[in-house]
């Protein structure tokens, strides 16, 4: 068919504009039109069954149904091949319990426009499509509350993707969908723009943005704050627009699907690694260590562990003393604040005197002190039981340096060599204190060689 092909509203005669309307089914099933394909402001009727069949239909340039176009029953562009734009803007698609708008498997030779004013009662399906443009939905509304009210799966799209409000003239129009709204394995080319709009089901796993992926929190929350049925096991984006303090919200997104038994490690790594990639590095370790942290409650509440129970438990048990002491690696601060610091502290305390130690080796007139000479025959001189005074080659006693070397056994400070608690139960402590301040050091050696810690430490 040479031409274009209207089934538009006739304004030709001024105000008296005549609408193209039909009753019953239109159908242009594997027409090939060497032209234009234009039903503006026309109005097809059949409902329940289908409004317009244009199944297999190749179009050269544009399709337009637009400008007021309505449609009560099925509109289906089934394997359609449109050479240029697919604009569905103010049109009114309406088929409740089926399918208002089919384009499966279509070929677009530019973008598709389902928004500014689209409302479609009934799934929209572009499930399989090639759009070598946009697909923009802005200001789109797509009503199928008991099944898939957006059905992008697979779509292949070259540009960008707008689930966004379209601020009219007028007044801004948001995007909104009640129901099913899934982009399951879809590649996106450009950027993905997801904001201003609350979704009750969302899928995106296995999707791929190869450029920006831009959403807000209010997407992802209903009414009451109830978190919407999301699946993003498999999402890949390469770059987060509006980063600055969004760290909190884009955790509980990431989270979303790892409740209760269920646990989905990939959207941490992937949110991880685009923070990493876009020089966020504390960022980074934020979402590092919640996505240990859920590893280490999964591992708690997941039953195949539970069949070696030895086993299971002292992994649980280490992620206790990674958790405690660097973190799970991303926090190896917290080993000196957590740990040397108290233990330090605790030591001092311990070896300064200022508890109670009756020493038996020295004389009531002495002054009492907690700590005595290793050296047996200094200990047991004259001049330390009955003045406290020692030789003068003899290295004095330090408290602190005595806590620190305590704490930490490799540092030569010639205290615990030189020194002893008098008491069982001081040096019972003080064994205690070196047991943890060595496992603790040990941990974190093996963090700095890369044993332990972030797994982008071998990178």
């Amino acid at each position: 068919m040479t031409g274009n092909v209207f089934f538009n509203a006739d304004d030709s005669n001024g105000e008296n504009i005549k609408k193209f309307e039909a009753v019953g089914a239109v159908s242009l099933a594997y027409a090939d039109i060497k032209g234009q394909l234009a039903c503006n402001g026309g109005s097809f009727c059949n409902k329940g069954k289908g409004a317009l069949n244009a199944q297999g239909i190749k179009v050269t340039r544009e399709v337009l149904l637009r400008d007021g176009f309505k449609a009560e029953g099925e509109v289906n562009f089934l394997g359609a091949d449109v050479g240029g734009q697919f604009v569905c803007a103010d049109g009114t698609f309406s088929n409740e319990g089926g399918n208002a708008f089919v384009a499966q498997g279509v070929k677009m030779g530019a973008g598709v426009l389902l928004g500014d004013g689209f409302n479609a009662k009934g799934a929209v399906t572009l499930a399989g499509a090639e759009i070598r443009g946009q697909l923009n939905c802005s200001g789109g509304n797509f009503q199928n509350q008991d099944g898939p009210a957006l059905n992008a799966q697979g779509v292949k799209v070259a540009s960008e993707v707008f689930l966004i409000p379209h601020d009219g003239a007028q007044k801004e129009e948001k995007f909104s969908a009640n129901g099913l709204v899934s982009f399951t394995n879809a590649t996106i080319g450009g950027s993905f723009l997801l904001k201003g709009c609350k979704l009750a089901h969302l899928l995106l796993s296995g999707t791929n943005v190869m450029g920006e992926f831009q959403d807000d929190a209010d997407a992802y929350k209903l009414d009451k704050d109830d978190h919407i049925d999301l699946n993003i096991d498999g999402f890949r984006y390469h770059r987060l627009g509006d980063v600055k303090e969004r760290v909190k919200d884009r955790l509980e997104w990431v989270g979303l699907m790892s409740e209760g038994d269920d646990f989905y490690p990939q959207p941490y790594e992937q949110l991880m690694k685009v923070y990493r990639e876009m020089g966020h590095m504390n960022w980074a370790r934020r979402v590092g260590f919640e996505l240990e942290r859920k590893r280490h409650k999964w591992l708690r509440l997941n039953r195949d562990h539970k069949r070696f129970v030895v086993l299971g438990w002292a992994w649980w048990i280490w992620y206790w003393v990674l958790r405690g002491t660097i973190g799970y690696g991303y926090k190896p601060f917290r080993a000196i604040t957590r740990w040397f610091a108290p233990l330090i502290v605790a030591g001092l305390v311990l070896f300064s005197g200022t508890l109670p130690c009756p020493d038996p080796y020295r004389a009531e007139s002495a002054p009492c002190h907690c700590m005595a000479p290793s050296d047996a025959e200094v200990l047991l001189s004259a001049d330390w039981k009955v003045h406290g005074k020692l030789p003068k080659d003899y290295p004095g006693f330090n408290p602190v340096y005595y806590a620190v070397e305590a704490a930490l056994p490799m540092l030569p400070l010639e205290q615990t060599e030189n020194w002893h608690p008098k008491t069982p139960w001081i040096r019972c402590a003080q064994g205690l204190i070196t047991i943890i301040g060595a496992l603790v050091l040990t941990i974190l050696a093996s963090y700095g060689v890369g044993v332990l810690g972030p797994r982008w430490k071998n990178e």
